[in-house]
């Protein structure tokens, strides 16, 4: 294996990182560097001639990770509002290349992942809450699934930081309880071992027939399983930046039990439209679950709630904020850069 210091950002050093391979050799990493700072300088000069050309009222910035920072600032030079969405607590860029310029927007994920920056030494005095946006309109139903037997529902990525497993050991718990239910894992993997090791754990517990692994599912496949189950666990243990999918199968009329880590503590609030579960904690979750079961009228509750707290995070309020921010910095453009309305963490 073979390791090469690696920067990022910054021609010349000032940022590094590392990165190893068994593929590429020490030279063959360097080389390739110089290619993809080659091709960043291009895509940066790229950017600037279109915003000279276009004038755009504003640009909104998503992923720099392929491009750079190196654009932005000009941007604003010239009087060009910035809007970065950033869905991450951790960007590639360190505190020190955050932009401090009046029409330049910080615009994190949630509240969680701004707060996580200025922790970690990010200048953002002004900053908006821009949540991804779930199309909720896609998955919305008017009439919330049955309460009937324990349908569960986990949908993301097969990889033990989502923990699948902790799901699987909470239904454990159910069955040597006796208690009735059906349960479906959707998602892919990297890491197929794992998968396999979660399918075998199944077949010893006798438990193959009662649990399902359906792979990946696109919009319209999730959709076919929301109206086929009654119950979402999202038994996250990594902090999430937001959590989308709880969004879209909240708005489906699933009642999501969750760990809420992170940013996901602003869409559920427990026991109003949503449960939350400590993370790792398959008793707890075990427990939650028969909870439900054995409270129909606080089960279809929070159905209910939920479908109708999941619409505070559709795409159509995410754009209303963003179209609010850009209207804000595009008058404050006009008045030459002045800060018209200043404000701190704005939702």
């Amino acid at each position: 294996t073979v390791t090469a210091d690696y920067y990022k950002g910054i021609p010349g050093g000032g940022y590094q990182s590392f990165v190893s391979t068994d593929h590429l050799s020490g030279a063959q990493l360097v080389t390739l560097r110089d290619q993809l700072e080659a091709e960043v300088r291009d895509n940066t000069l790229a950017v600037i001639e279109a915003a000279a050309a276009f004038r755009p009222d504003a640009v909104i910035v998503g992923n720099v990770d392929c491009i750079g920072m190196d654009y932005i600032q000009p941007l604003l030079d010239a009087g060009i509002p910035v809007i970065h969405s950033l869905g991450t607590q951790r960007p590639s860029f360190p505190p020190e290349r955050t932009p401090r310029h009046p029409l330049y927007r910080p615009a994190p994920a949630s509240r969680w992942v701004g707060e996580e920056m200025i922790a970690q030494g990010h200048p953002m005095e002004r900053w908006t809450v821009l949540y991804p946006g779930a199309r909720t309109q896609h998955f919305y139903r008017l009439f919330p699934p049955e309460c009937d037997r324990l349908r569960i529902l986990y949908a993301g990525l097969l990889l033990p930081y989502k923990g699948p497993q902790v799901l699987l050991n909470a239904l454990f718990v159910l069955a040597s309880h006796g208690v009735d239910f059906t349960c479906t894992l959707a998602g892919d993997s990297t890491d197929p071992a794992f998968v396999a090791r979660m399918r075998r754990v199944c077949d010893e517990n006798l438990l193959a027939d009662r649990i399902s692994f359906v792979g990946f599912q696109d919009r319209a496949g999730l959709a076919r399983l929301f109206d086929s189950h009654n119950v979402f666990v999202f038994p996250s243990i990594v902090l999430e930046a937001f959590g989308i999918v709880q969004v879209e199968a909240m708005a489906a009329g699933l009642a999501c039990v969750t760990t809420a880590t992170g940013g996901g503590r602003e869409i559920v609030r427990d026991g109003v439209d949503g449960l939350l579960v400590p993370s790792s904690d398959s008793v707890q979750l075990a427990d939650l679950l028969c909870a439900l079961r054995d409270e129909p009228t606080k089960w279809r509750r929070l159905q209910t709630a939920g479908r109708e707290r999941a619409l505070t995070f559709s795409v159509e309020r995410s754009v209303d904020v963003l179209e609010d921010a850009i209207e804000e910095l595009a008058a404050q453009a006009r008045e030459g850069g002045r800060d018209q309305h200043p404000r701190e963490g704005t939702p």
